[in-house]
């Protein structure tokens, strides 16, 4: 997964980076850092005032890098300015998946009323050797800037307009947990992961590295697997898991899953077929696929054929 955080100055973009290495254990890029690296070695006669130059000159390196990563299966912190409002233009989906892009700005209501407490936080990670040049009016027009552009793209950017720790709590954004979701333990978390996301599609919405745990979705199912560690087993793990039971996933395209399993040389359990259910006098045409996942559970994917 590539955690992709952009944002005004001051909005704590770097100290937000932080916390994710600390808790997810990813590597982390620092857009600044490359900035400077190339400036300082003379590779660029721009210059740190160079914004509009700096980001066509420094999206293009990043953008390849992110495109590295997430074809070597790596997860990465991208931190910094930088990035082009319109960034999603250059990823297809098999990399969007794998992206997790966050922008966060101040409003300016905010701004105003914490201009001070702004400043006494300008260097708790980075130390800003000048910061004369922060004022409220450069404030509130970065951090317009900033809103109006990437909403102009149809980005969400996440404006802190009161309890600042809530805005960077990362695992909240964008996430409406559904009130009932199943978690899966598993005998090798990297191989369902791959299992789960390569092959059949899921978007991985965070993960605790540590815990070798992963929160998954596709459209609006939401999975959880994690591996297996001791406190969730009501009896001996023996393939294939959770016999009795099997999950029914909603999808578009039944036969593009299909290929794609199939491609990846899996056999399903059971092959396309069409059953119908009623519902409160409505039948429902359904065409399914069961497919087993690595440790045996039974997943049934169905699309919605017609209404009578």
């Amino acid at each position: 997964m590539i955690i992709l955080i952009t944002g005004a100055s001051h909005t704590g973009k770097t100290l937000l980076s932080q916390k994710l290495i600390e808790q997810y254990k990813y590597p982390c890029l620092s857009i600044d850092h490359l900035k400077m690296g190339l400036i300082r070695s003379g590779y660029t006669s721009l210059t740190p005032d160079d914004d509009d130059k700096l980001t066509d000159y420094l999206w293009p390196i990043i953008r390849e890098m992110i495109k590295t990563a997430i074809e070597n299966h790596q997860n990465m912190i991208v931190e910094g300015c930088y990035i082009p409002f319109d960034w999603r233009k250059d990823f297809d989906e098999k990399y969007l998946s794998d992206i997790r892009f966050l922008c966060l700005a101040f409003s300016e209501e905010y701004i105003k009323n914490h201009f001070e407490e702004i400043k006494l936080h300008a260097s708790d990670i980075e130390c800003r050797l000048d910061d004369s040049d922060c004022t409220i009016q450069s404030l509130i027009a970065s951090n317009r800037s900033y809103v109006d552009g990437f909403k102009a793209c149809g980005e969400t950017v996440n404006i802190v307009d009161g309890n600042y720790n809530d805005v960077i709590d990362f695992e909240r954004h964008d996430m409406v947990f559904n009130q009932l979701v199943p978690e899966l333990s598993v005998s090798d978390i990297v191989a369902s992961k791959r299992f789960y996301t390569d092959v059949l599609g899921f978007k991985v919405e965070y993960e605790r590295i540590g815990d070798k745990f992963a929160f998954l979705s596709l459209g609006e199912a939401q999975l959880m697997i994690n591996q297996i560690n001791g406190h969730w087993e009501t009896g001996k793990m023996e393939y294939p898991f959770g016999r009795g039971i099997n999950f029914q996933i909603e999808i578009d395209d039944v036969d593009d899953l299909v290929k794609r399993v199939k491609d990846n040389g899996i056999v399903p359990f059971m092959d396309t077929f069409m059953s119908r259910y009623e519902c409160d006098g409505v039948c429902y045409t359904e065409k399914e696929v069961l497919i087993q996942d690595p440790d045996g559970y039974l997943l049934r994917f169905s699309e919605t054929q017609s209404e009578s």
